[in-house]
């Protein structure tokens, strides 16, 4: 979930040059979430307030995992409703900021990975980081750790998803991504002030969560 703020970034700055709005319906994006769902918002994605299902539960509740972006809109499609009215509540769902991905890949005309790489990334100098979509090894990988049996098994990551996980980076690559909070030099100051600004619902209660950062 650490993926998710620089998402967040991704669209603040999409919004600031004139490509998206916060207001703009989703489905003009996406058209899997359209199909009368009612209106879903760019903020909603951003705020967890969009009433989606979380991937996470529907995968256990079906037994099945996601593990590919076709696999998920497939997934997000089949859904007959929302949990609630977007924008009404605040309620956490991973599917948010991976449909937020798709969204900036519909908007932008170029693969997600690529995107981030080309508008955060490279200017920040971020050369260790990346979003793994799998089309690419990744050089001197840590991964997580399982206990089996006694022994100690390697655990790889399967999914391919994209938006609210699948960056990795480094420690070095993390130290420039914080000084970004303090610089401003990718996206401006007015939209780091913005990413670090809790933000209210439409009947004024603030949301306890900002931009992919908890």
């Amino acid at each position: 979930s650490v993926s998710k703020q620089f998402t967040a970034l991704a669209a603040l700055m999409l919004v600031k040059d004139g490509t998206l709005s916060l207001d703009d319906d989703v489905g003009r994006f996406v058209p899997e979430v359209g199909g009368g769902r009612g209106a879903m918002r760019i903020r909603d994605l951003l705020y967890h307030t969009s009433g989606i299902r979380d991937y996470g539960t529907l995968e256990e509740l079906s037994g099945r995992l996601v593990t590919t972006m076709p696999e998920f809109l497939h997934l997000v499609a089949a859904q007959r409703a929302l949990n609630f009215t977007s924008g009404t509540t605040h309620e956490y769902s991973h599917s948010d900021y991976v449909l937020l991905a798709a969204v900036i890949e519909s908007a932008t005309g170029e693969p997600f990975a690529r995107h981030m790489e080309r508008t955060i990334f490279t200017p920040l100098g971020m050369t260790d980081t990346h979003v793994g979509d799998g089309s690419t090894v990744v050089a001197n990988r840590a991964v997580s750790h399982l206990r089996i049996g006694g022994e100690y098994r390697a655990r790889y990551p399967t999914q391919v998803l994209m938006g609210g996980v699948s960056v990795y980076t480094s420690v070095q690559d993390w130290a420039r991504w914080d000084r970004n909070f303090a610089d401003g030099a990718v996206g401006g100051r007015d939209v780091v002030d913005q990413m670090t600004t809790l933000p209210t619902l439409a009947n004024g209660d603030t949301i306890p969560y900002a931009y992919g950062l908890k």
